[in-house]
């Protein structure tokens, strides 16, 4: 998918000073993999439900890996609990699910202290006619922008190949804004 150079755009900024990462749905783990280089001074966190991620990286002293599941709201804060509020990056590629990510994102976004960017993948376009309003009617609290990724899907020959190969950029509002 293109996220890839998109991700290179959001987070160059950020790329020296980033101290914490963290991922929801860790699959195989190599976007862990890419984030631990990437954020060379950051420790990446991640989540899945599947517990055999966690000994992917059990001896890897920059990534730590927990069982936890987004829709939980115990998990969430027992996450939080354990890595502290100060997250830099969040980013969403846990279930695909569009009720798990409105969800995991609000739980989140509450939970964490302002100044994260919070990345949700694979995000589902809006089907107001079929009853589906979108994730960014859901997250109308906050600072939500999308991408447009088509120039570095040309750039690189990457054609959509899914329903829902788009992503959304979530911040927290500035006081006085909204």
């Amino acid at each position: 998918h293109p996220y890839t150079p998109a991700y290179y755009d959001l987070f160059k900024d950020r790329r020296k000073s980033a101290k914490k990462v963290l991922e929801l749905g860790v699959l195989e783990g190599r976007s862990l993999m890419m984030w631990r280089e990437f954020f060379p001074n950051a420790h990446i966190y991640g989540i899945d439900v599947n517990e055999d991620c966690i000994r992917i990286f059990e001896d890897d002293d920059r990534v730590t890996v927990f069982e936890y599941d987004q829709t939980s709201p115990r998990d969430m804060i027992e996450l939080i609990d354990k890595i502290g509020s100060d997250i830099d990056i969040v980013v969403d590629d846990g279930s695909h699910i569009p009720p798990h990510q409105i969800y995991a994102c609000l739980t989140l976004m509450k939970l964490i202290d302002k100044g994260v960017i919070y990345v949700v993948e694979d995000v589902k376009a809006p089907r107001p006619r079929k009853g589906y309003l979108g994730i960014k009617f859901f997250l109308r609290g906050y600072d939500v922008n999308e991408p447009n990724l088509e120039p570095i899907r040309k750039k690189y020959g990457i054609g959509r190949h899914r329903g829902d190969d788009r992503l959304i950029v979530v911040k927290h509002r500035e006081k006085g804004y909204g």
